[in-house]
């Protein structure tokens, strides 16, 4: 009963985050597809390289439990805040040429 509980727990915390990762995962093909290779492997290696292993080791230690609980789910909005300045740029620069 405890697996459960605490799987349900980072479920619930997973489904709130998961709308971000239609921008994510958009903003990294679109970034692939026009060539932007750099900017593109920092938003893929962002989710979990940049933001998901250093949150695994630091959460744990604030938060317990929860802090495993609400590793993957802080890292989608990490990841968001990193992609959303990346892929506005691409944006604008697409408008200017």
């Amino acid at each position: 009963m405890e697996v459960i509980s605490v799987g349900t727990a980072a479920l619930r915390y997973q489904v709130v985050a998961f709308p971000l990762n239609a921008w994510i995962v958009m903003c990294n093909m679109m970034l692939q597809s026009i060539g932007k290779g750099l900017k593109a492997s920092i938003v893929a290696s962002a989710r979990q390289g940049l933001c998901f292993l250093p949150l695994i080791l630091i959460l744990p230690h604030f938060f317990g439990l929860q802090g495993v609980e609400i590793c993957q789910a802080v890292s989608d909005v990490l990841t968001l805040a990193i992609s959303v300045p990346i892929g506005l740029s691409v944006i604008r620069e697409m408008k200017r040429t």
